[in-house]
């Protein structure tokens, strides 16, 4: 079952918070692919509650945690709709709502890391360390 939440009264839009993400990211080609002789998607089912952890993905695939984690982003990246959460673990989606719930929270996370890399930057050169 689908069910789709409101945002709170001033939380940021997900336009916003594609503003307040990193301007300067790395290249695409360095440190962010991997060869995995596995494909993640078949063992993956839609919804939430057949969600698989990083754990169970490890066991079935024989791969390392590591490894795992970089096939999703590779797969996510070639434009398969992986889904998570810390809950649940890694699925397929059942609805639009799961989709935007997901993109909404990489989207905040993916703005706190560049908070906090602003504020290390901001610190190193204050010379505070």
């Amino acid at each position: 079952m689908c069910i789709i939440k409101k945002a709170r009264t001033g939380a940021p839009t997900p336009e916003r918070a594609m503003e307040e993400t990193c301007k300067d990211p790395l290249p695409e080609n360095e440190y962010n692919t991997v060869d995995c002789p596995v494909s993640i998607i078949e063992f993956l089912r839609p919804g939430a509650d057949n969600a698989l952890h990083l754990g169970e993905l490890m066991l079935l695939t024989g791969a390392d945690g590591w490894t795992v984690r970089k096939a999703i982003e590779a797969e996510r990246r070639r434009g398969v709709p992986i889904l998570s959460d810390n809950k649940s673990g890694y699925f397929l989606p059942t609805c639009q709502a799961e989709v935007d719930l997901f993109v909404r929270s990489m989207r905040r996370r993916a703005g706190e890391v560049c908070r906090a890399a602003a504020g290390v930057e901001m610190a190193a050169k204050g010379g505070e360390f």
